[in-house]
């Protein structure tokens, strides 16, 4: 009987160590992307995430709209999303924000 739960802590122990380490996130994915200049697959990442409120997305998405990567060029859409990422607290984005209401 104890033999059954040393194998069972094994087994559990092994699945946790493989499932932190490798997995990365659409964040972390979108950032990998943006970084290496590959905007039309960040933009993809970052979208939804922007849409469901993260408010770091959503930043980069106003940034992304304002320098016209991956997207067309629109200090409108800029000035959106920085909108909602401020009203989220994202210091980023107030700077990004007061930036887009000088142009």
């Amino acid at each position: 009987m104890r033999r059954v739960g040393i194998i069972g802590g094994v087994v559990v122990a092994a699945f946790l160590f493989s499932a932190t380490g490798a997995a990365a996130g659409p964040w972390e994915d979108g950032m990998a992307a943006y970084n290496r200049g590959d905007y039309l697959p960040a933009i993809h990442l970052f979208r939804p995430l922007a849409a469901q409120g993260n408010a770091k997305a959503q930043s980069v998405m106003g940034v992304m709209y304002r320098k016209g990567e991956g997207v067309a060029k629109s200090p409108m859409r800029a000035f959106m999303w920085f909108s909602l990422a401020a009203r989220r607290g994202d210091a980023r984005a107030k700077a990004g924000l007061r930036e887009a209401s000088k142009a």
